[in-house]
């Protein structure tokens, strides 16, 4: 087969048909494929024969395309036409592909039909979606650390390579009082006090931005308002920009509380000083002797009077068991159990023991013991106060031979006494007997003497005043010679409320008792009252009549 001029074989056309990359058929007037490409199959699955006959628009999955009516009426329109949609494979599953279509005439034919380029973008969608998930990861990591930015309580900001802020956080704002704005582009060493400048040479400050920090450093900054702020910076070198610049990162960390508070600790380090050299010498100036032990019982301090009062000088003292000055009198464990006993708890009181001097005498003492936190491992210590009680023992012997002698002399005062009360008590008997003799006698007498006439002159004609007052008389008379008159005493009743007691007693009412003693009605209820609470009658409301005659 010869070419003719411009024209090529058939056969020769068809072989770049089927080597193009891009999956491409051919319609005719109706849509239907009349040509394809070996890459459309590979790309769907179907063979030719299967596409060839086949509507083009079948491969197009629905939906895929925004406009398909749009799509279908500018198929035959002289201009290109581009889109995106999504072709079905013959295993039903879905792939995105690019198309590019075509107007084509045929020479011979005044129909026309499409020629259709499909180019799978199934890894470009990919790509894509892998992109704009990375896009959407960096701007929430860029969100994310530009919050942990700002919420940073150390003041942060970046410098570039010229020296200039490029970014600062909320706090390195608030700490100097500028708005973001202010410090954006400002040189970075503007923001150190102009003293601190003045003192550091240029070269070391540059220094400072040049290189990586693993410490903090402190320098002076000075804030918008002009008053000086001391810091704690870090300096760090990190990429900046798309260019690969180096910039700094830098961190302060405002420090004045803590520069405060550094005074304050020395200050407060001066005065433990001073109030330690002060209680020092109290504890030497004190009459007592004191000393203190490590938990293991070794004594670590003594005063100047526990040396005196052992005749021991610190040296020989200082790191000797404290036991080992405490004498063991008979070998006895028990006493070595008081011993541990008393280096084990708190003593609020003092007590008694025995300590051992130097020269071997025995030192009898008051001792009061006291656990206390001793050292920076906060161990348990105690601090012990000695009080020598030598004379106290010596007076303590005395007053015990005075007693002695005492107790001697009263026994025998004792019997004396006894002696003299045995003849007291007979006395106190034979008058009990005399004064019980004297009122049988008494009442007797008022039995045998008086009554007799009292009932005479009831018998005469009598008006009911005389017949009153001789009741009245009788009534006393057996008042005086019973006990009532005895036990009314006892309540510390006065002489008219006796009266009127033994009115009451007798069945008087107010009204008559107020004639008979010439007192008004109010006087008596006064009176009633009166003998009513200090009978204990006034919470209860016992009959007062019935009370008295109990007191028989």
């Amino acid at each position: 087969m010869t070419m003719q001029e411009g024209t090529f074989p058939r056969e020769f056309l068809e072989n770049i048909f089927n080597m193009a990359g891009d999956g491409i058929f051919v319609t005719d007037e109706m849509g239907c494929i009349i040509m394809v490409n070996r890459a459309l199959c590979d790309m769907t699955g179907f063979s030719s024969d299967e596409l060839i006959g086949r509507y083009g628009a079948d491969l197009v999955a629905p939906g895929s395309l925004p406009s398909f009516e749009a799509f279908f009426s500018n198929l035959f329109d002289d201009a290109d036409n581009a889109y995106e949609a999504a072709y079905f494979r013959k295993d039903g599953t879905q792939f995105q592909v690019d198309l590019k279509i075509a107007n084509m005439h045929y020479p011979s034919e005044s129909s026309a039909g499409v020629i259709v380029s499909v180019r799978d973008i199934t890894e470009r969608k990919k790509a894509d979606d892998a992109l704009r998930m990375a896009n959407d990861e960096l701007k929430r990591s860029r969100d994310f650390f530009e919050n942990v930015f700002n919420m940073s309580g150390d003041g942060l900001h970046i410098v570039d390579a010229s020296g200039a802020i490029v970014f600062a956080n909320k706090a390195m704002c608030e700490m100097l009082g500028y708005a973001l704005s202010e410090l954006m582009g400002r040189p970075a060493i503007s923001l150190m006090s102009q003293e601190a400048i003045e003192d550091r040479e240029q070269a070391l400050l540059r220094d400072i931005y040049a290189r990586d920090f693993s410490d903090y450093f402190e320098v002076i900054y000075q804030r918008k308002d002009g008053t000086i702020l001391p810091v704690e910076a870090r300096v760090t070198t990190v990429q900046y920009g798309s260019q690969d610049s180096e910039a700094l990162i830098v961190s302060v960390r405002d420090i004045t509380e803590r520069k405060r508070a550094a005074e304050q600790l020395h200050k407060a380090y001066d005065e433990l000083q001073r109030s330690r050299d002060f209680f020092e010498n109290v504890f030497n100036m004190a009459g007592d002797g004191i000393y203190v032990t490590d938990e293991i019982g070794n004594i670590i301090f003594a005063n100047s009077s526990l040396l005196n009062m052992f005749g021991y000088s610190a040296g020989e003292l200082i790191g000797k068991p404290a036991v080992e000055i405490m004498p063991d009198l008979a070998g006895s464990d028990e006493y070595g159990r008081m011993v541990q006993e008393m280096y084990a708890k708190d003593y609020s009181n003092y007590f008694e023991c025995l300590y051992q001097c130097k020269d071997g005498s025995i030192l009898p003492v008051e001792a009061k013991v006291t656990n206390i936190q001793y050292g920076s491992q906060a161990n348990t210590s105690i601090i012990v106060s000695v009080r020598d009680i030598t004379e106290r023992k010596l007076f303590e012997r005395e007053i015990k031979a005075a007693n002695d002698e005492l107790e001697q002399k009263v026994e025998e005062r004792t019997r004396n006494l006894e002696e003299v009360n045995t003849a007291l008590r007979v006395l106190l008997k034979a008058r009990d007997e005399d004064r019980v003799a004297l009122e049988e006698k008494m009442v007797s007498n008022v039995r045998e003497l008086v009554s007799p006439y009292i009932e005479k002159i009831r018998q005469l004609r009598l008006d009911a005043t005389q017949k009153m007052y001789i009741e009245i008389i009788d009534n006393n008379l057996s008042d005086i010679i019973s006990p009532f008159l005895k036990k009314v005493k006892y309540f510390n009743l006065t002489p008219t409320e006796i009266k009127v007691a033994n009115f009451i007693k007798h069945g008087k009412n107010t009204k008559e008792i107020a004639e008979l003693l010439s007192l008004s009605t109010r006087t008596v209820e006064g009176h009633r009252d009166s003998i009513r609470r200090k009978l204990n009658l006034k919470k209860n409301k016992a009959n007062l009549r019935t009370h008295l005659f109990s007191l028989d």
